[in-house]
């Protein structure tokens, strides 16, 4: 059993937990946790049998999109009255493509104190393994369902000098590829999936690649999935590359002809070897 801490300061407790491996769970957060007077969760049962493992009080009080904006006034009054409440998401750090940013920003509107309590998100995890540019990047979330709201919010995108990142269903990650390639032209993914899960895989490569990769291993269409993507610069115009590509492997070695054309171009080294063999 989790030993709480003595009390906590009446404010509300914005608590990170893991995405998969319990292990990544922070003592602080299962001290919050043991200690708060109010539990506030997304889905109040897988709460119940998470808390279980941990040790900590099982009974939560369900806070999601369809009540947050009715429940934000009852939370304040109790924190206004001296008590402490944790939020805590399904996985990882809520308000994350998660419930919560209601019921922060009327806290913050109110002046009461919001307390972080840091821990797992998969975003930064995508990132920190993806091997793909991190000193800029944006987050975008779930993109539309719809096909026609899909690539048009992919276009807005278009010209933001910046890795991407985007959480995806699985039904629906062919089609997130097939427009990255459409919109794009082309660029570097990172496909993570199930991260610090049992089945935890990573693949990289071209946009090319990836579709092809994904579309020949149903595998890799299952579990929970952040895709990061690096687009090719705007305006890259990758028929004239792969003639110029053309052109010089008639005069030096494959390998060198695809280093230069990817230092000058911007597209992936890889793939323009992979064009000439």
């Amino acid at each position: 059993m989790t030993e709480p801490m003595h009390s906590l300061t009446a404010a509300l407790y914005i608590v990170a937990t893991p995405i998969g491996n319990d292990g990544d769970m922070t003592p602080r957060a299962l001290q919050v946790l043991a200690a708060a007077d109010y539990l506030l969760a997304e889905d109040t049962r897988r709460y119940g049998l998470r808390a279980k493992q941990w040790g900590v009080p099982t009974k939560s009080i369900a806070l999601h999109d369809h009540n947050e904006q009715d429940k934000a006034q009852q939370v304040m009054e109790w924190v206004e009255q001296g008590a402490s409440v944790a939020l805590v998401s399904d996985a990882g750090t809520p308000l994350i493509s998660d419930p919560g940013y209601v019921l922060v920003e009327a806290f913050h509107q109110r002046g009461l104190k919001v307390v972080p309590v840091p821990g797992v998100s998969s975003v930064v995890t995508a990132l920190s393994i993806s091997g793909l540019p991190t000193h800029n990047f944006y987050f975008e979330g779930f993109l539309p369902s719809k096909g026609a709201a899909r690539v048009a919010r992919l276009s807005a995108l278009r010209g933001l000098d910046s890795t991407l990142v985007f959480l995806e269903s699985p039904r629906r990650i062919v089609e997130l590829l097939e427009g990255l390639k459409q919109v794009f032209g082309g660029g570097e993914v990172a496909l993570c999936r199930e991260l610090t899960k049992t089945y935890e895989t990573v693949l990289r490569g071209s946009v090319d690649h990836l579709i092809q990769a994904v579309s020949d291993d149903p595998q890799q269409q299952l579990g929970e999935m952040v895709v990061v993507f690096k687009p090719l610069p705007v305006g890259v115009d990758v028929g004239h590359w792969h003639s110029v590509l053309n052109d010089l492997a008639a005069e030096m070695p494959p390998r060198k002809a695809a280093k230069l054309v990817a230092k000058w171009s911007g597209l992936n080294a890889r793939d323009l070897y992979a064009l000439l063999v």
